[in-house]
């Protein structure tokens, strides 16, 4: 039950952060009604620009990674040591890779959001 409305708010509310840091807000209850603001009415369009090119990343991680430790073990079967140091050296490059593009692709959503932010709607007058 709790899920599907956790979903929710984590969206509204991911980019709090970049609104504190590249608008200069020090308030988070502006950072956070901000970050609302430039996701309601946008949420299924926001919430697959952070999907797709997440899933993309994380599977082209994982494939990345299967091979290169696959690899490994087929080249140094006998050395189990030598193995693990090679794995873990193998995957703190791959996440120095991929941690600024995951970063970017964030950076490029909220900017995108912020550059087509919905005004605020003036009330029809009678």
């Amino acid at each position: 039950m709790l899920i599907i409305p956790g979903l929710i708010f984590a969206l509204w509310y991911i980019f709090a952060t970049y609104v504190m840091m590249l608008e200069d807000k020090k308030k988070i209850t502006e950072c956070l009604s901000e970050s609302k603001r430039l996701v309601v009415g946008r949420w299924w369009a926001i919430s697959w620009r952070f999907f797709l090119p997440g899933a993309i990343l994380g599977l082209g991680f994982m494939i990345l990674s299967g091979l290169l430790t696959w690899l490994e073990a087929w080249l140094l079967n006998s050395f189990p040591m030598a193995q693990t140091a090679i794995f873990m050296i193998v995957s703190t490059v791959i996440n120095i890779i991929v941690t600024p593009l995951s970063v970017g692709l964030v950076i490029v959503i909220y900017t995108e959001a912020r550059n087509t932010r919905p005004e605020a709607q003036a009330l029809p007058t009678v």
